[in-house]
């Protein structure tokens, strides 16, 4: 049985359309709640709010932030851009298709 057979939209689950999709579910991963998150980066709720919806552009305290904590428990305190975790999920998900992970 083929991996992506079996889960067609594994690419979507995996690399989210947009920056600000991925900071909704770090910041659900997290535990908190928009008015949470934006007082720890010291912005406004419907700032986060409308990062999340893709209305704007993430800040980069913002993505700083839900990274660093989210990827804390890998004990690495780097950043980590959009662009290297897209290609992070990317590779993970073409090794397992190469593999055919079943």
């Amino acid at each position: 049985m083929e991996f992506l057979s079996v889960y067609p939209n594994l690419i979507e689950i995996l690399l989210p359309p947009h920056k600000g999709e991925c900071v909704l579910l770090f910041r659900k991963q997290l535990g908190l709640t928009q008015s949470e998150l934006a007082e720890r980066v010291n912005l406004s709720r419907s700032a986060i709010s409308k990062m999340e919806s893709g209305t704007s552009g993430v800040n980069e305290k913002v993505w700083e932030y839900v990274t660093r904590n989210v990827f804390q428990s890998l004990h690495s305190n780097e950043k980590i851009s959009y662009i290297e975790f897209r290609e992070v999920l990317e590779k993970v998900f073409f090794y397992s298709q190469k593999k055919g992970v079943s």
